[in-house]
Parts: structure tokens; sequence; C-alpha cells
């Protein structure tokens, strides 16, 4: 039998290139935040990414604009969905945005976001202006538990429910599950989707090599997330941001296990409590909280002045026993 060798991780900071860093990935992009930096930093990995979801050449893309840039610096430690909403070719609307916590309003939510990319005139404008608009969401089934049927990417369009007829092609929304990777079909694995969806899931620097290797736009992704894992301001902003990412998920957790429905309820609310207090510690006052967070005002005054009661350490079980006695 062979001896294992122990192999000692390179940090980032001391390699100088994702090609010869080694070991765990401090953030990958499983990080809103940073999937948004890497699509924002590089045209090529936007496309790449674009032509992929849509199933398009590359030739046949001659342009696509990031249309919701942002401050890092100012969103990084706030409730705030990183999507990113992109014009192709002038003439379509395209938004993706990561799912990887439990929102028990996301159904609604995603129609919402879809209509609004879809209303694209201003008032007074020619109907004709309007352009197609596609939404896409990455998941995992974990985070959609009302989906029964298992696939790797699913494809909604309005059709007929008697007949199958299209009533029209404008709006679609789509849904990349990552951890359906073995029901991916052949046409998954042609256009590209798989190796995306592998490229989202790698956690180590040898991951991110053996899989970005000989492709120009999956090299692009791989040097941006490189970047922003070195430098020291783009790291704190990831880092503040990845703590909202984990009590998210945290809250879902805590919640989801007691069943389905309560699981919903409870895991909503604690992931609320947890972003309330995660406001309160960062400064930020109860008016600017609650236009952040998509819930009812009351509701947020309420969780606000029960918290403040448990600064600083703000124990979110004792928050959520209080607020449901006061009920």
């Amino acid at each position: 039998m062979s001896k294992t060798t122990k192999t000692q991780s390179t940090s980032p900071s001391e390699s100088g290139s994702f090609r010869s860093a080694t070991g765990p990935i401090p953030y990958t992009l499983k990080n809103d935040l940073l999937f948004h930096y890497v699509m924002s930093r590089s045209n090529d990995a936007l496309k790449g990414l674009i032509c992929t979801l849509k199933n398009l050449n590359p030739d046949e893309v001659r342009s696509v604009t990031l249309l919701n840039p942002i401050d890092y610096g100012y969103y990084a430690e706030k409730e705030i969905i990183f999507d990113i909403k992109v014009e192709m070719n002038n003439s379509e609307i395209i938004e993706v945005e990561l799912q990887l916590y439990f929102d028990k309003d996301w159904e609604k939510r995603s129609l919402l976001y879809l209509c609004r990319a879809f209303d694209s005139i201003n008032s007074g404008d020619e109907y004709s202006k309007l352009k197609p608009a596609t939404m896409v969401v990455i998941t995992e089934r974990a985070y959609m538990p009302h989906r029964n049927t298992p696939e790797f990417y699913s494809e909604y369009e309005l059709r007929n429910v008697k007949n199958n007829e299209p009533y029209s092609s404008l709006l679609r929304l789509n849904v990349l599950y990552l951890d359906q990777a073995d029901l991916a079909t052949q046409k998954d694995k042609d256009s590209g989707l798989l190796m995306w969806s592998n490229l989202f899931k790698a956690t180590t620097w040898e991951e991110l090599n053996a899989i970005a290797a000989g492709n120009h736009f999956f090299e692009e992704v791989a040097d941006c997330m490189y970047t922003a894992n070195i430098i020291d301001q783009e790291k704190t902003y990831l880092e503040g941001h990845q703590r909202f990412l984990d009590q998210k998920r945290g809250a879902y957790g805590a919640g989801y296990d007691s069943g389905i429905e309560k699981g919903e309820e409870i895991g909503a609310k604690k992931h609320l409590i947890s972003s309330v207090c995660q406001g309160i510690k960062n400064g930020i006052d109860l008016d600017d909280i609650r236009k952040v967070l998509s819930e009812d005002s009351e509701t947020i005054t309420r969780i606000y002045n029960i918290a403040l009661k448990y600064t600083p350490d703000f124990d979110c079980d004792k928050i959520f026993s209080d607020l449901n006695s006061n009920e």
C-alpha cells in the first residue's frame, strides 16, 4: 500500500494565480456577491454564462450589458439580492439569481422579478418596444421542496393547459438545480450547462483549475474569483455577505426539519429575526431596515424592539420566543 502524502494548501495571496493555488476556496461562486462581482468584472464570463443558459452559440451574441452594477462596499453587509440583470443584443432582458437559502415567498418573488424585467418600456411607449424576458434561478432542490419532479434544468413558458399550445415565448422562467447534475441531459452537457454547474460547486482551487483548463469563459471566471479572494477590501465585503447567507441557511435548517408547513413559518420568522439583528449590529436604523427587508413593517418593528433587549449578543431563540408569546 502506498503512503498518503499530505498536501499543504497554498494561500491564494501567496500563489499569484488560481492555476497554482491549492486548498479550499474561501469564497466560492455560491456566494451571490462574488457571483455578481465576477459577472460585472468580466464581460466574457457574463457572455459565456448567458450563452449557456440560453443555449446559444457565442457567435449569435453580439453584446451583453449588465444593467445593475452596484457599489459592493455599500451593499455587502445589507439584506439584498445580488441578482444580475442583463440585456442581450439590445433586444432581450435576462435576469439570473442564485437562490441558495429557503424563502417561502420565492415563487411569487420570481414571478414579480420576471414581470418587472419584461416591463422595460416607459409610459407612452409603443408595446412593440417590449423585449422578451427570461428569469433564470440557480438553486438546489432542498430550497424548492414544492417541485415534485427532479430535474437538472427546468424551462417554463406560458402554455394552454388543455392542449399545451404556447401562448407566448416572450416570458420564460428557467431553474437550474445544482444538486441534480446526474439528471443532466445530453443537451445540457453539449451546451456546457453541466460544466457551469460544476463551476458553481467547486470548493477547492484544484477543482476550479481542472474545470477551467482550456475554456476561455471559465478561465475568466476563475481569474475574477481569484482576484476577489486575495484583495483585502473585496474579502471584507465577501465575508460580511457570507455571514448573511449563513444566517439565512441556518434559519432555514433550524425551522424546516420540524415539518414542511410549520418549518416554512418558523424558518422564515427566524430568518427575519436574524436579518433585523444583523441590521442593528451594523448600525442601521429602524426605518432603513424596514426599507431593505421585504416583510410586514409592523412585524419588523416588533422584532426590532424585542431585539434591543438582547443587545449585544442577540439571542435569536429568545427573541423568537418573546415574539411568539406576544402574538
